[in-house]
C-alpha cells in the first residue's frame, strides 16, 4: 500500500523530529519511505517563498512540490505492485492558510491550489502543551519564535485556526509530543499507519 501522509502543527510541536524518527523506524521495518519538508524548502519555489514570504509564494510552493515531487512518487510506487511505499510531509497547504488572513483574491487563489494538490491519505496534527512549546521556542530562538514568546496567545488563535482548517478531512490524527521521547511519538505514527492499513475497505460491486 502506498500511504501519503501529512504532519501538521504549530512551531516547535515536534513534527519534523516525530517524521524524522518514524522514517528511520519505517525503513528499519523494510519499508520504502521518504521524508520532505514543504514551505521555504530548497526548490526553486521554496527559495523564492523564503525571500519573499505570502500567500501567493507559500501555496505556490505547495502547488510546485506535489507537482514535483509527491506526484511522481506516488505514481512509481503505485505502479510497482506488492511494496509498502509510505512519503511523510512535513506541512501542507493547511499551515498556509490557517497562519495567513487571506483577502477575497488570496482566497480564490488558496481554492485554486487546494483542489489541484494531493489529498493525504492520513493527516496528523501534532500538538504540545503550551508550557513545553514555550521552552522548546525559548531554546531554539529566531525572530519568529521571539514573536510567538512575547505573544503566546498567538500560538493559541494560530493552533485553533490550524485545527478548524484540517477538520474536515476524512482521516485526521492526533499526536501529543508533550513528555514524550522522538521515538514515542514515532512508534504512535507508525501505530496510525498500521491502523489506517487495517481499515476494511468497501468492496466494489
Amino acid at each position: 500500500m502506498t500511504l501519503f501522509i501529512v504532519a501538521e502543527g504549530v512551531d516547535r510541536a515536534g513534527k519534523t523530529t516525530l517524521l524524522q524518527e518514524a522514517k528511520r523506524i519505517l525503513l528499519e521495518d523494510g519499508k520504502q519511505c521518504e521524508y520532505y519538508k514543504v514551505l521555504k524548502s530548497d526548490t526553486m519555489m521554496g527559495r523564492l517563498s523564503t525571500q519573499f514570504p505570502s500567500t501567493y509564494s507559500l501555496l505556490g510552493e505547495v502547488w510546485y512540490v506535489d507537482q514535483r515531487m509527491v506526484r511522481p512518487y506516488l505514481r512509481k510506487w503505485r505502479a510497482a505492485d506488492g511494496t509498502d511505499d509510505i512519503l511523510l510531509m512535513d506541512r501542507w497547504w493547511y499551515s498556509v492558510t490557517a497562519h495567513h488572513l487571506l483577502s477575497r483574491n488570496e482566497e480564490c487563489f488558496a481554492d485554486a491550489v487546494i483542489r489541484t494538490v494531493t489529498e493525504p491519505d492520513i493527516l496528523v496534527h501534532v500538538t504540545v502543551s503550551l508550557e513545553e512549546r514555550l521552552q522548546r521556542l525559548q531554546n531554539d530562538r529566531s525572530r519568529e519564535h521571539d514573536a510567538l514568546l512575547k505573544d503566546p496567545d498567538r500560538i493559541i488563535m494560530y493552533e485553533a485556526r490550524l485545527k478548524k482548517e484540517m477538520e474536515s478531512h476524512t482521516y485526521l490524527k492526533s499526536i501529543d509530543t508533550t513528555g514524550k521521547s522522538p521515538a514515542q511519538s514515532a512508534h504512535a505514527l507508525v501505530r496510525i499507519i498500521d491502523e489506517y492499513r487495517n481499515i476494511e475497505k468497501p468492496c466494489l460491486a
